[in-house]
């Protein structure tokens, strides 16, 4: 059997997922990441609450400061996907 020493375990390759490992990692923690299926599948493609900024529930098509603010997160999440953008998720 294998031992495998870490500070952290993140559960879950969505983006959220992602994110914290990166995040771990640059801080100098030892982590890894499990996921049961394909890295950015589940809750972040089936939702994309995250990814979309909210517009699709606008309900009088207004976009308010929150969709805003997060507008430009559906391209910087496939930036980092292509490892161009921070966190670089090119190699995973």
């Amino acid at each position: 059997m294998s031992v495998i020493d870490v500070d952290a375990v993140v559960v879950g390759g969505g983006v959220a997922g992602l994110w914290t490992l990166d995040e771990l990692t640059r801080r100098g923690h030892g982590a890894i990441l499990v996921e049961r299926s394909a890295l950015g599948d589940g809750q972040t493609v089936w939702s994309q609450g995250i990814l979309h900024g909210g517009l699709k529930y606008s309900l009088r098509g207004l976009v308010g400061g929150a969709a805003a603010s997060i507008r430009e997160l559906p391209e910087r999440w496939r930036r980092c996907l292509d490892g161009e953008g921070e966190p670089d998720l090119g190699g995973v």
